[in-house]
């Protein structure tokens, strides 16, 4: 592909992502302004906030600014804007070509070898091919299916590639001699997997979650999102935020697309004093609970130095967002690890800016550094 198509492809790429999350942006900034929830931010702030984003050549909207300073009380010209990120940051500091790869779920147990850091597998299929926990290859039929899953009282259905916002995961608990999704009665069988889930899917086993994350919701797995940095001047792993997702009453995913709230957790495991919407509303409980009265994050520093180690292992993605649990036995549990396309507003609407004192560095990094969004070629 020549020079010249590779600039026209991106620059298309890049308008219609910019055209979509200001459409974003404006969903978000009406409804804070119908409840008067807009603070004032000055004209040389907002002023200061284009002129650090804009340097990747397109205008960037105030209201990045001003929704993300409205919802937390910090007003910061650092706040990075959807449009930019997915566009020029999360591109150039992500390789494309290898995201989907690392990504894939039924890849962490071949890469990360630790045992009991993921959910236990009972069955996997990987590029249409049936798989056992072990990875010895499989041909199942009806009977061969129920004999895998007789002995699990609950299981989770997910698929291991391109997911988001929970999508198509199912939890499917044991009801007399059957399995049935929780939500929607669905028997789980043999045609009902053909039928509906494709070539890339894992079965694992049920995590039942440590009481401090279930008292929040006890329908849905609730898990602290660790989002890391891997410096581009010291390839120093470095934690940037740390938010706990809570699941929707009723939902067996914690994701905000799905309904669910965050709460911004600080450095040393407390958590704050309210939480979010994917619309920036805020409220200060859950299930009852005030999130003031909560106490730490247990395991929080060792939950910490885990994700650290894994990231240092992902040597093609710096920017990497980890979705933690810790089971009823204490054990704590990596559900997911993304490294594309992964919702940064809930973090800034918690916490602040997403790169904080490192924003400088990203955006010096970037502009010498340019990656097409599609693939990961230069132009």
């Amino acid at each position: 592909m020549s020079k010249i198509a590779k600039q026209f492809i991106n620059a298309y790429l890049t308008r219609r992502l910019v055209r979509t999350f200001n459409e974003k942006i404006n969903k978000i900034y009406n409804s804070l302004n119908a409840n008067n929830k807009i603070i004032e931010v000055s004209n040389e702030q907002v002023l200061s906030h284009k002129n650090k984003w804009e340097v990747f050549g397109f205008t960037v909207k105030a209201l990045w600014l001003k929704v993300f300073s409205s919802v937390n009380g910090i007003v910061d010209i650092n706040y990075v804007p959807e449009s930019v990120y997915y566009s020029e940051i999360e591109p150039r500091l992500n390789n494309k070509m290898l995201t989907a790869a690392y990504s894939d779920k039924n890849f962490y147990d071949l890469y990360y070898r630790q045992q009991d850091l993921f959910p236990e597998t009972i069955l996997r299929k990987v590029d249409g091919v049936f798989y056992s926990k072990n990875f010895k290859h499989l041909i199942l039929n009806n009977s061969e299916f129920d004999r895998l899953l007789n002995s699990y009282e609950s299981v989770v259905l997910k698929e291991t590639l391109d997911t988001g916002g929970g999508v198509n995961v199912k939890v499917f608990k044991r009801q007399n001699c059957t399995l049935v999704d929780k939500v929607d009665g669905t028997e789980l069988t043999y045609d009902f997997l053909i039928k509906n889930y494709k070539n890339d899917f894992v079965f694992q086993k049920f995590i039942a979650q440590h009481a401090f994350f279930e008292n929040f919701n006890s329908s849905s797995l609730n898990t602290l999102r660790i989002y890391t940095y891997r410096s581009v001047s010291t390839e120093d792993i470095i934690v940037l935020h740390s938010i706990i997702r809570i699941g929707k009453e009723g939902s067996v995913v914690d994701n905000q697309a799905a309904g669910g709230i965050s709460c911004g957790v600080n450095k040393l495991g407390d958590l704050n004093d309210f939480a979010v919407n994917k619309f920036g509303e805020k409220q200060l409980q859950s299930n009852k609970i005030k999130f003031t009265d909560v106490g730490k994050v247990p395991m929080f520093s060792e939950m910490i130095e885990i994700v650290k180690e894994v990231a240092a292992k992902n040597y093609y993605s710096r920017l990497l967002g980890f979705d933690v649990t810790i089971d009823s036995d204490n054990k704590i549990r990596i559900i997911e690890i993304n490294n594309s396309n992964m919702e940064i507003n809930f973090l800034q609407m918690n916490n602040g800016p997403l790169f904080g004192t490192y924003t400088d560095e990203i955006i010096n990094y970037c502009l010498n550094n340019t990656k097409s969004i599609c693939l990961d070629f230069k132009i």
